[in-house]
């Protein structure tokens, strides 16, 4: 009865979401402390937090922060107030005066007027004409974008004098809340006080429609201010909050307007409050019980961002952010009154029927909860199902007769077609496997085809039932197990099976198309692809159309590493897959995608059951959880276009910071400069949408070392270069939205990473000039070995030279010609004897020697060389010389008449020749060897 009374509550409890719903705000551990002064986002996109430890700034992904230890010019960690000027500079009220963060640089200075410094600021703002007003105790001063004081304006009749907040009217005059309510007139410098109002003001907002304001008081809760209305009609006190004890909390310490509803949002001492205007505008407070817990919340400041979310800053809690969704999100909490049974709820799987609901909770059974009475009902409590064994359910699916069910426990090998009339629950049919194989394995997955006949895969096998005769019949038998079945408009079974492929069982005849993977879930889109999921978070598609190949999606829509657990197709052909942690909506068709995760609000659930899904009728996708079960309306992923700006938000050699998403210089890219040793560097990166963070995806590359985009995973925003070459690189990235549709812009970094000395222009002209210098030194060591090896091959040719043309011992001359063989011997001879034959001779010739020895001229020449060591001219030569020393030394005859017989017919030049060869001219070679016989 107790789980009964429990499942009722779940049902008639469960509470659609309200446009509105709360998120924490993430990364609040990064904080240096919990306790936001002031929260700012500046022009980019950044979230600026002041804190009583320093300045922080959030990307979305990481909280860098500012302080005195970081920047000693940041006498004062004390951040009170954050504005910014026209010129990219934070200015940072504190309690010691000014700074300016210079945003260019990521530099920090104390704004030096005497005015301001070591003075405790009260607020900070930028008018329009960019001109920035500084409140302290007592004063108001003026100063212009560049930082010069131009006036300053004396608040002490007004109280205290301190400037509490500030606004900017259709006049551009600025409203300054203060004690009551002043009016600085910006052309004349006169502040004008507002009578009846005679109580302190805290903030002040301009309500959308320009006509009028809302200010918030300390003590008299809110009052509606027109100023174009009579004095004494120009306020009217709206409201004082009441808090959830029916006490009122009348001082309002900070006012925000939302975008959506037009709601005024109210801080108090000990709550959030929300009012609606009415058509009279008169304010009604709203109850935020459903988006708020109940009790006293110390909260202080609030800020609406760009996209119009509204933060929140805690003191006694984590710090929140209210959004304002389209509300396609609906939330079955299953609550508090669980507590007795001492655990949350695991819904772990789940059927929609028409107007009803079958479940499992994890140890506790089957569950039917039929819409149309509102009554729950346990498994146990109906006599035809209480004895079956229904408390672990694995998998419940629906069948095609109306109000019937297949449900299959968790480690079974028998199955049940269990039927409803009305609340009651009764079991129909009776699938035992081991009818037909005492060993059938335990059923893993289900699937009825259009026929109404049921597949069956286990760990072994794919069978088929027929419920209408009641046959079961096995299929094929498997390598693995059966994790997906399902069927394709022409009737054909596809099954899937881990690390073994893709079964398609067609009119009795089977095919397998092979792939290992660990294969987890199959889905038929109505465009007759399959899609398959994997162990290994790969998404796959497989197109019978395409000869059976099997396409990687994972990339495209960011679905590595997490294990899928379930893809369901709905009439759009959009893909729902489900992980323990996400749940993602795919459009193949253009790539869009979108994520939700357990964390996202108004989801907030432990986990996911992949096996707890189910798309009703209307197109409803519901997914069963901890501790509940969520359901999400269709919605239309069109294509679209997205000019999501990327801003770099830092550059990182191990922990030191190089880059802090400084804002670039006119008409040029952002710039990083590395030192020499800045070889491995981080680049982080966010499109600054905080609520989506985790969803989005990025794709980036390096010009010159990536040749193609590298894409990350959803929520990751950084990229890693090891060992970067020196010069001058673009970086370049890009990021999707919420729904997974690429930017067509895309943001560009120059990473300058300077070189070593050693890789230096002046080092490489050393270079230059070492490496000419050693080729010179080379050059000279081998022109002196080459001299060396000419001059040697030189004076070997001399001694071979003298050898012919100089005597014995016996006074004889010897021949060169020796030959290395006998055919070169034979050559030898040969010669010898022409040229002795025909040494006198006068007109003999190279040509008539080669001639005489049956040769050409070229071959000649080259044997000759090669045998002798001498051109034949120079070596006939030598042999005439050689006969013609032999004359002179053995007879009397003239000169003359030995020249003529060695056929060297003018005496002169044999006389010159001679002696050249010999030293002495042929007369004193003559009269010295006559001497001497």
């Amino acid at each position: 009865m107790l789980q009964k009374t429990v499942l009722l509550f779940i049902f008639l409890f469960s509470l659609q979401t309200k446009a509105q719903s709360v998120i924490e705000w993430p990364r609040t551990d990064q904080l240096p402390v919990h306790a936001e002064n002031h929260m700012y986002q500046d022009r980019e996109g950044y979230m600026w937090y002041g804190t009583i430890d320093g300045l922080c700034r959030d990307d979305g992904y990481t909280i860098e922060t500012f302080s005195s230890r970081s920047y000693p010019a940041l006498a004062n960690n004390y951040i009170l107030h954050i504005t910014e000027d026209t010129k990219g500079r934070l200015w940072l009220g504190t309690k010691n005066g000014v700074y300016l963060l210079d945003k260019h640089t990521y530099r920090m200075s104390p704004l030096p007027e005497l005015e301001i410094k070591n003075k405790t600021v009260t607020y900070l703002f930028t008018a329009s004409d960019g001109r920035i007003y500084v409140g302290t105790k007592g004063f108001l001063l003026q100063y212009s974008s560049h930082g010069i004081l131009q006036k300053a304006f004396d608040l002490h009749q007004n109280g205290d004098g301190c400037v509490n907040y500030m606004c900017e009217d259709t006049n551009g005059d600025l409203l300054l809340c203060l004690n009551g309510l002043q009016k600085l007139n910006i052309r004349t410098g006169h502040i004008q006080s507002f009578p009846f109002l005679e109580t302190n003001t805290s903030s002040i907002v301009q309500d959308y429609t320009k006509r009028y304001y809302w200010i918030g008081t300390w003590g008299k809760g809110i009052i509606r201010f027109d100023p174009k209305a009579s004095p004494e009609k120009m306020f009217r006190y709206e409201a004082i909050p009441v808090s959830f004890n029916g006490k009122n909390s009348p001082n309002i310490l900070s006012i925000v307007q939302d975008d959506v509803f037009h709601y005024l949002w109210v801080t108090t001492m000990d709550n959030l409050f929300a009012f609606r205007i009415l058509s009279d505008g008169r304010l009604q407070q709203i109850d935020t019980s459903t988006i708020l817990p109940s009790g006293n919340k110390l909260l202080f400041k609030m800020l609406k961002d760009h996209r119009g979310n509204i933060w929140v800053s805690a003191i006694d809690r984590k710090s929140f952010i209210l959004t304002f969704n389209s509300g396609n999100i609906i939330r079955y909490p299953l609550p508090n009154p669980l507590r007795s049974l001492q655990c949350n709820p695991m819904v772990s799987s789940l059927c929609m029927d028409d107007n009803a609901a079958w479940f499992g909770l994890e140890r506790f059974g089957l569950y039917l909860y039929d819409e149309t009475t509102g009554t729950t009902v346990h498994y146990n409590e109906c006599p035809e199902s209480q004895n079956y064994p229904f408390l672990f359910i694995k998998k419940i699916i629906r069948s095609h007769i109306p109000e019937k069910v297949w449900v299959m426990p968790d480690g079974a090998t028998q199955l049940y077609g269990i039927q409803r009339k009305g609340s009651v629950i009764s079991v129909h049919d009776v699938v035992n496997l081991k009818k037909n194989n005492t060993s059938p394995g335990d059923i893993q997955t289900l699937f009825e085809d259009n026929s109404g006949r049921l597949w069956i895969g286990t760990t072994h096998e794919l069978c088929v039932y027929n419920p209408q005769d009641g046959n079961l019949k096995k299929v094929l038998e498997a390598h693995s197990f059966i994790s997906g079945i399902t069927q394709t408009q022409d009737g054909t079974i596809w099954a899937c099976c881990r690390n073994t492929g893709l079964y398609k069982i067609q009119e009795g005849h089977i095919s397998l198309f092979p792939y290992r993977r660990d294969f987890t879930c199959l889905s038929t889109a109505p465009d007759g692809r399959l899609w398959l999921g994997t162990g290994q978070g790969d998404l796959l598609c497989f197109d019978k159309r395409e000869k059976g190949i099997f396409i990687h999606f994972s990339e495209i829509c960011g679905t590595q590493d997490n294990e899928i657990g379930s893809i369901r197709v709905d009439s759009y052909g959009y893909l729902w897959i489900v992980t323990n942690r996400t749940l993602q909506v795919f459009n193949p068709s253009n790539g869009m995608s979108r994520t939700y995760t357990i964390s996202d609000s108004p989801i907030d659930m432990e986990r996911f059951f992949p096996q707890a899904v189910s798309i009703s009728a209307d197109g409803t996708f519901y997914l069963g959880g901890v501790p509940g079960i969520i359901g999400i309306k269709p919605f239309s992923m069109a294509e679209k276009e997205n000019h999501t700006q990327v801003h770099i938000t830092s550059v990182k050699t191990g922990k030191n910071i190089v880059f802090m998403g400084n804002l670039p210089i006119e008409n040029q890219y952002p710039q990083a400069e590395l030192a020499s040793d800045s070889r491995n560097i981080s680049i982080s990166f966010s499109s600054l949408d905080y609520l989506n963070a985790h969803s989005i995806r990025y794709a980036y590359r390096m010009e010159g070392i990536d040749k193609e985009w590298n894409y990350t995973l959803p929520g990751e925003n950084t990229a890693f270069y090891n060992l970067l070459p020196k010069g001058k690189h673009i970086f370049e990235v890009k990021a999707t939205d919420k729904d997974g549709i690429w930017s067509s812009s895309i943001s560009k970094l120059t990473v300058h990473r300077l070189p070593f000395w050693y890789e230096t222009r002046w080092a490489q002209t050393i270079y230059i000039l070492l490496a000419i210098s050693l080729m010179t030194i080379i050059y000279k060591i081998l022109r002196k070995r080459y001299e060396q090896r000419n001059k040697q091959k030189l004076e070997e040719r001399m001694t071979a030279y003298k050898s012919v043309l100089l005597p014995d011992e016996s006074g004889t001359f010897r021949s060169p010609l020796t030959g290395t063989s006998e055919k070169d011997q034979a050559f030898a001879d040969r010669l010898t004897a022409l040229l002795e034959e025909n040494i006198g001779n006068a007109d003999l010739k190279v040509e008539d020697l080669a001639s005489m020895m049956a040769m050409g001229r070229s071959a000649f020449f080259k044997k000759v060389k090669e045998i002798t060591g001498f051109p034949p001219k120079e070596y006939l030569r030598i042999m005439r010389l050689n006969k013609a020393s032999e004359l002179l030394s053995n007879t009397d005859i003239p000169i003359a008449e030995v020249s003529l017989k060695v056929g060297i017919s003018d005496p002169l030049y044999f006389s010159k020749c001679f002696k050249a060869r010999f030293g002495v001219s042929p007369t004193a070679w003559q009269k010295d060897h006559h001497l001497k016989t």
